[in-house]
């Protein structure tokens, strides 16, 4: 069927997003395109109307009811394109600015409200779920003062499980998904709470939360000096050892 066709062409819709103009367009195209199904299945319920009656087919002395179509698949298309649009304009509108990215999902009942801790796994989900949402714009949002923000940050931390993980590793995994961005305080709240949980999933390792702390805040500084092209001096391994001798 057309209704088929063109559903199965706008499940299969990327919505990798480059930019906020052209995650703009996609969302008008997906809404330009959910109305032409709309179309089609109002047409085809009218026509399906005059044919919706049960037949019945004389076969060897035995009857073969046809049934009357289905109706289900098609809702089921709408109702995914409905939820594909509303997810694309979230994104978009997270990636222009993370404030107006929450509100729109608020206000479109995407995330439940309470309790909280539901609220707060709801926005982990869309964030973990969407790679095409801009992994500074999520930095940007976890490294809010308030109140809320730092526990979506402590929760998003808290969910790995660095037992027996290679310490540069688990690192690695904390910035997987996002990139820090901000003053300086941003990065330290964020690896505070990343040493005091590498130190509790793995007690036998360092003396107490503070060694993994520093050793987190030294790797960031190492991998800056290493990569940045702002730095002209880069780290030597001499003086990445003499910095951290106190740890070793």
């Amino acid at each position: 069927m057309i209704i088929d066709s063109i559903a199965r062409t706008i499940q299969n819709l990327s919505y990798r997003v480059e930019s906020a103009d052209d995650s703009i367009i996609k969302a008008t195209s997906i809404d330009t395109l959910n109305g032409m199904l709309k179309g089609l299945y109002e047409c085809s319920k009218g026509e399906e109307k005059s044919s919706n009656t049960i037949g019945v087919i004389p076969l060897n002395e035995e009857s073969v009811v046809i049934e009357p179509p289905d109706d289900t698949q098609s809702g089921n298309y709408e109702q995914m394109l409905v939820e594909k649009n509303k997810i694309a304009n979230a994104i978009v509108k997270f990636n222009m600015k993370p404030k107006a990215g929450y509100a729109y999902l608020m206000q479109n009942k995407m995330i439940v409200e309470e309790p909280e801790e539901e609220k707060i796994q709801g926005i982990l989900k869309f964030l973990r779920e969407n790679s095409e949402i801009d992994r500074g714009k999520i930095g940007e949002y976890f490294g809010e003062a308030n109140d809320f923000n730092k526990k979506v940050l402590y929760t998003y931390i808290e969910s790995f499980d660095f037992t027996d993980v290679d310490f540069v590793q688990s690192v690695r995994l904390l910035f997987s998904d996002f990139r820090p961005v901000g003053e300086s305080q941003i990065m330290d709240r964020i690896l505070v709470k990343f040493g005091e949980k590498y130190a509790k999933d793995n007690p036998n390792k360092f003396i107490n939360a503070g060694v993994p702390y520093e050793l987190s805040y030294a790797v960031m500084i190492l991998q800056t000096h290493n990569h940045s092209p702002q730095v002209k001096k880069k780290m030597t391994l001499v003086l990445f050892i003499n910095r951290l001798t106190s740890y070793i």
